[in-house]
């Protein structure tokens, strides 16, 4: 009988064991009323509402699927944070969501496994200076959450101590601030406590970085200060220094965050300096403590226009594939003079080509498209590889619009939705997150306008997320499947999308007449059916949509199909004119090194028959570019419709010794008339790495 009861109980206690667990596993731990805040973590929000019409033109200028209300962009940027103070709770780690709401307190705990980490608290203490929050991110580098992470005894000693940051916020303004913040490591001098410096009690290293790495301890020191004290020493510093009053050393400190690996802080964050320095011998990456102050909005994007010469020019940058630590440079030539004393450095090398080229080219927009990140196990932080590659250009304010490829799905956590959200909401970023009931992350069109008052839409850009690899075959589990491709329902948006775009005389011609008096615009106006000037018969114009360049990171299967025979442009090298023979003869300009993979996806077709079809209406989709195939840089026309290859831009990639890394140039001519495209390519000699090669010019009409 004991032992019937005993077996009970045993039962009972196992399924209400099961029972919790699910529920723990099911449910989070944030407060029900702030738990809304999830699907904001990776989104700007702005409830304020439009003020200007140069914001809805925005609006209208990047029409794209989705609802413009979602896109940060449109919203204004001016204004006082107290309209938007209270929108954002003050428990929830969300570091990239603009909430203004000032540190009050920071510390660090040393946590355990199976242990509750969280610090020591009142109730009272709670209510005056705000809950403790707990920054996401391991301090320790033997926990980071990385393929990089060391061996066995590393990973165990790791997961027993775990040390994170903690901090709370409070909106009150009768409680202390923090307005500084200092690294100080053993042996160093450190601020003295009557000035209202408080020194964190548990170091920043944990006792197995300092014990395997033989680095010091580290502590982290903070400064407070009332509201009322640091507004009016702010007040009397800008009043001596005559300058405006924007964020400065007096502003209260409004986040915390740490980057893995040597990268930047993300946008409007600063470094306060390294907390542990990488250690191959542990399989540990640098970590950096990063803060900011004052939120900063996004600023407003502007409508993409044409110069008034009549170009638009994009410089496309192909699989960078950074990681989150340094990573040796590939399949390059060690022979070459600028690296044989140092090496060559694939992260630093790579961003000052990046930087060559967007300083020779002076580029209007840049597009990444795809493989931004490594993934395979070296990109195991996305956040930290993200503001990477994105810093030339927001330092130079250069518009850009980015895709994903195959790899940037290998990179840690974030699904694509959320790496798309992040790059939507960086400064000076055009990319969209796009439609949530299409296939993928990153369908979307901008429209390039004209810089005249008409503001005509004059080209168009497509982007479309050609995904990662196709399903299995389920009649042929053992085979790899091939990569991925345009879906049925990304077909059917593009089309219903593109077959919208009013039509409109083409190839564009800005009106000169405007300063003709409103006679010339009555006689001119298409709505009249006794028009007398015709603009078809003096421009040779013709009624179609804009031309379009539609960018896709895993070619089409119709990259690999015969080219077609005709009069091939004239193609200008370095060594001077080639191609322009008399005669029919392939049409392709620039070298290819990579075959098809017709396994799987590749042998799908759709959007390049779609394209086709399209274009029984010139001028249509005139290009296709792409990128995936790193040893791929020519351009070839198929059916009609030049598709070409981006080419490897990084030496973080794989390429080939003798090719050297470049990135193509796109720019459209005479209002759209005309493409023009070539590649920039890095050499050793300082002289060729600002010439052109391959330069062609695609015509207006095939």
């Amino acid at each position: 009988m004991r032992r019937k009861v005993g077996k009970g109980v045993l039962l009972t206690a196992g399924f209400s064991l099961l029972l919790t667990c699910v529920f723990y596993l099911a449910h989070d731990g944030v407060l029900h009323n702030s738990r809304i805040i999830g699907w904001q973590a990776y989104t700007a929000i702005d409830l304020r509402p439009l003020k200007s019409k140069g914001s809805s033109a925005v609006s209208d200028a990047m029409t794209s699927g989705t609802d413009n209300s979602t896109h940060p962009s449109v919203a204004s940027s001016s204004g006082s944070s107290a309209q938007y103070d209270d929108i954002y709770p003050l428990d929830f780690y969300a570091p990239l969501l603009p909430n203004p709401a000032p540190i009050t307190e920071i510390t660090v705990k040393s946590c355990l496994p199976l242990t509750r980490c969280q610090p020591k608290t009142t109730p009272a203490e709670d209510a005056l200076l705000g809950k403790w929050v707990q920054v996401d991110r391991s301090l320790s580098p033997a926990g980071q959450m990385s393929a990089s992470a060391g061996g066995m005894l590393t990973n165990i000693f790791g997961s027993i101590e775990q040390r994170f940051l903690f901090y709370r916020k409070s909106r009150r303004r009768d409680v202390q601030n923090v307005v500084e913040i200092r690294l100080v490591e053993e042996g160093e001098s450190h601020p003295s406590g009557d000035d209202g410096w408080h020194r964190v009690k548990t170091g920043l290293r944990s006792k197995v970085v300092k014990m395997m790495a033989g680095e010091k301890s580290l502590h982290l020191y903070y400064r407070t200060k009332s509201p009322t004290q640091y507004e009016q020493e702010k007040l009397g510093f800008w009043k001596e220094k005559r300058a405006p009053s924007t964020s400065g050393p007096f502003d209260p400190i409004t986040e915390l965050d740490l980057v893995y690996g040597d990268n930047p802080p993300w946008p409007g964050f600063e470094s306060a300096g390294v907390i542990s320095h990488p250690h191959s011998a542990i399989g540990s990456s640098q970590i950096s403590l990063s803060f900011r102050r004052k939120p900063m909005r996004k600023p407003p994007l502007e409508p993409l226009k044409f110069r008034p010469d009549g170009t638009f020019k994009i410089l496309q940058l192909a699989d960078l594939h950074f990681s989150v630590n340094p990573e040796p440079c590939r399949d390059t030539n060690e022979k070459d003079p600028r690296w044989a004393a140092r090496g060559c450095l694939s992260k630093n090398d790579t961003l000052a080509l990046v930087d060559a080229w967007l300083d020779s080219e002076k580029p209007d927009m840049v597009v990444l498209t795809g493989d931004q990140l490594n993934g395979q196990g070296t990109s195991w932080d996305p956040r930290s590889v993200l503001s990477l590659y994105t810093a030339p250009l927001i330092k130079r304010q250069i518009p850009y619009a980015v895709i994903l490829g195959n790899h940037d799905s290998e990179a840690g956590s974030l699904t694509r939705e959320e790496q798309m959200q992040l790059i939507q909401n960086m400064p000076y970023s055009y990319s969209l997150v796009g439609p949530a009931l299409v296939t993928g992350a990153g369908n979307y069109y901008l429209k390039l306008h004209s810089p005249g008052n008409d503001r005509t839409h004059v080209a168009t850009l497509w982007f479309m997320d050609s995904g990662t690899h196709a399903g299995k075959d389920k009649w042929k589990p053992w085979t790899k499947p091939g990569y991925g491709y345009i879906r049925k329902d990304q077909l059917d948006w593009f089309e219903a999308k593109y077959t919208a775009i009013k039509q409109t005389l083409q190839p564009y011609r800005p009106d000169g007449a405007q300063d003709l008096g409103p006679q010339w615009r009555r006689r001119s106006s298409p709505k009249r059916a006794d028009k007398e000037w015709d603009a078809g018969a003096d421009q040779n114009q013709a009624l179609g949509r804009p031309p379009s360049v539609l960018f896709m990171h895993i070619p089409v299967p119709e990259a690999f199909n015969p080219v077609d025979h005709g009069a091939l442009p004239q193609v200008q090298n370095p060594t001077g004119a080639t191609g322009a023979s008399a005669g029919r003869q392939e049409m392709v300009v620039g070298s290819r090194n990579e075959t098809a993979t017709f396994e799987g996806a590749q042998a799908q077709p759709g959007i390049f028959d779609l394209v086709t079809s399209l274009n029984r209406a010139p001028p249509g989709v005139r290009l296709l570019v792409h990128g995936h195939m790193h040893l791929n840089s020519d351009c070839r026309r198929v059916n009609n419709v030049w598709i070409c290859f981006g080419g490897g831009a990084s030496y973080a990639a794989y390429g080939k010794a003798d090719i050297q890394r470049r990135a193509r140039v796109i720019e459209f001519r005479e209002w759209g008339k005309d493409i023009r495209t070539y590649h920039r390519i890095a050499s050793s000699d300082p002289a060729a790495s600002s010439q052109r090669f391959d330069d062609f010019v695609l015509p207006y009409s095939s």
